[in-house]
């Protein structure tokens, strides 16, 4: 069973969609394409909270060693809930969805938990490296050992967003606003995650989502939280065959715009410093604060 008769089986519609591969700051990734054409505010694609995958889902009882305060530190708890369905193979709920997830080789391409100091010192004025320097300082406060299981150290002030993973609509990728062709919301009533068209769209295009404020998410607060501690932490093995790519949140993410000098300088020194690893990753979030395509 693939991903698609997957979501249906399960409840879930995907409408005149298919995964296929793009090109993107020089390289092929994964994304969503229109397999005929698309009516303007038509609905692509509807995965009902049942088959989201999220940290809330973890039962402390779970653990090897009593944790206060895990809801804290939500998003370690998502990496778990990960590792958890991973563990199960075939029979996790999951699975259809598990098995498509770009390998540890391909994450470690674009993820930026993997920028090195070179790579954190050229890019400073990107504010995903700020958060990542301060997600490893984070990492290395939390303590894991195979005699005690997982301690979480809980964190003041609260989370304002509950990372979550929506099956299939984390399959999009982000654009500038005026190449935005879809709008994600979700329902509470009826408790189903909608990715909707917002214009016509011809058959073969890219399905692309926006990350300006109104769209609730952007490119570098996606790549940032999504499974960081899983990607770094090790609760999963090197060896893992596959670990997961973006996620999405639920709450305001407003894109900081950078001075035509600061863009300049991570055009010097930025992209050539993330060379081919990172080097996906760098050019978008280049042009997500510098306004450039």
């Amino acid at each position: 069973m693939d991903l698609l008769q997957w979501l249906l089986f399960s409840g879930g519609h995907a409408n005149k969609i298919a995964i296929a591969n793009f090109t993107h700051g020089g390289s092929k990734i994964r994304g969503l394409k229109a397999v005929a054409d698309i009516p303007a505010n038509f609905t692509l694609i509807e995965v009902p909270r049942a088959l989201f995958i999220s940290g809330e889902d973890i039962d402390p009882r779970d653990l090897s060693f009593p944790v206060l305060e895990l809801q804290e530190s939500s998003d370690v708890l998502l990496a778990v809930k990960f590792w958890q369905e991973f563990t199960r193979g075939r029979r996790s709920q999951w699975f259809p969805y598990l098995k498509v997830l770009p390998s540890a080789m391909e994450l470690s391409r674009f993820h930026p938990m993997y920028a090195d100091d070179v790579v954190l010192q050229a890019c400073s004025v990107l504010p995903t490296m700020h958060k990542v320097r301060r997600a490893k300082r984070r990492v290395e406060k939390t303590y894991i050992s195979r005699s005690y299981g997982v301690v979480l150290r809980s964190r003041r002030g609260g989370m304002k967003w509950q990372p979550v993973s929506v099956p299939l609509a984390d399959m999009g990728n982000t654009a500038l606003q005026g190449d935005v062709n879809t709008r994600w919301r979700y329902d509470s009533r009826s408790q189903v995650f909608l990715l909707e068209s917002t214009r016509a769209i011809p058959a073969g295009s890219e399905l692309l989502e926006s990350y300006q404020v109104s769209s609730l998410k952007d490119n570098a607060h996606l790549a940032y939280m999504y499974l960081c501690s899983l990607s770094l932490i090790g609760i999963a093995k090197p060896s893992s065959p596959q670990l997961p790519r973006f996620g999405m949140t639920m709450d305001g993410n407003p894109v900081k715009r950078l001075t035509p000098q600061e863009c300049l300088k991570l055009e010097e020194d930025c992209l050539s410093a993330g060379k081919e690893k990172l080097s996906q990753l760098l050019r978008t979030l280049v042009s997500e604060h510098c306004g450039n395509k």
